[in-house]
């Protein structure tokens, strides 16, 4: 939802208090069995599925939630995200892997949980949260 020069792009329904970013689960059945135990990180969502924004224009990206997420630019095509456990789910989808998962890209892009960041967008492209790659929209700069 674009309103003025801000928008609201990140939307986190869910209070759990889960963060995978840089922890390992020990192979896929711990991590599926959180999925299945706790429905809640299927309601996060970046609430547009498409934002026109003008070039340099700065958007505040809201995270109302419990966790951890990030806003990242991904290029031209959707990617996985950044944690194992999650793009084996996603392995049949052909997705090509997150192109960094460096601890910098994660400091840059990222908005804890109950906080906000202001951010100038001046690339179009596939945004994701590398933790949640479902969390996804397309952003048009013109």
């Amino acid at each position: 939802m674009v309103n003025g020069s801000k928008s609201q792009i990140f939307r986190n329904d869910s209070a759990a208090a889960w963060h995978p970013c840089r922890a390992g689960w020990g192979g896929l059945s711990p991590f599926w069995n959180y999925w299945l135990a706790d429905v809640s990180a299927k309601r996060w969502f970046f609430s547009a599925d498409h934002v026109h924004v003008h070039p340099g224009q700065r958007v505040a990206i809201r995270n109302d939630g419990g966790e951890f997420h990030t806003f990242t630019n991904v290029g031209s095509r959707f990617t996985l995200g950044c944690v194992p456990e999650v793009n084996a789910l996603s392995a049949n989808l052909g997705l090509p892997p997150a192109p960094d998962c460096s601890d910098a890209v994660f400091a840059a892009t990222g908005v804890p949980a109950q906080t906000s960041r202001v951010v100038t967008i001046t690339t179009g492209g596939k945004y994701i949260c590398l933790i949640h790659p479902w969390m996804r929209t397309d952003v048009t700069v013109n």
